[in-house]
């Protein structure tokens, strides 16, 4: 299985987007990188409210489900959603031999399924659902 870094799943969340009628996506880190803290994405569906997304790639191996999310990170998803905004993270777990795709809404750094994350089990494809991620963050 050929690992994934995060621009590369930037990159698929963002050309699904695409494929969604009236989707658009905003890489914000490249434009914005010398602000800490900001989201990777800006993503906006006509079906949802607009939301900000950290992406984040774990290649460790075994259940290790620590969600790397900076200090400044979990801040902004914070302040974001204390503000009536929608913001998150989205994580790709490698296991031996598939993927696992977790996502929350809540700024803790820890991805326990069924508790504070919605979780995808997706094989050795890493096919991305843009409605599955914006469901579990403005409605998760």
């Amino acid at each position: 299985m050929i690992p994934l870094t995060e621009s590369q799943f930037q990159k698929r969340v963002i050309a699904a987007c695409l494929k969604e009628e009236g989707c658009h996506a905003i890489r914000i880190a490249r434009m914005w990188a010398v602000m800490g803290g900001i989201p990777d994405l800006y993503i906006k569906h006509p079906s949802y409210p607009a939301v900000w997304l950290e992406l984040k790639v774990n290649h460790k191996t075994g259940l290790n489900l620590d969600v790397p999310l900076s200090p400044l990170q979990r801040h902004f998803i914070r302040r974001e959603k204390g503000a009536g905004g929608h913001a998150g993270w989205a994580m790709l777990q490698q296991t031996s031999q598939t993927w696992a795709l977790y996502i929350g809404n809540r700024s803790e750094t820890m991805a326990v399924p069924n508790k504070i994350n919605k979780f995808s089990s997706l094989g050795k494809r890493v096919e991305i659902n843009i409605l599955q991620i914006l469901e579990a963050i403005v409605n998760g």
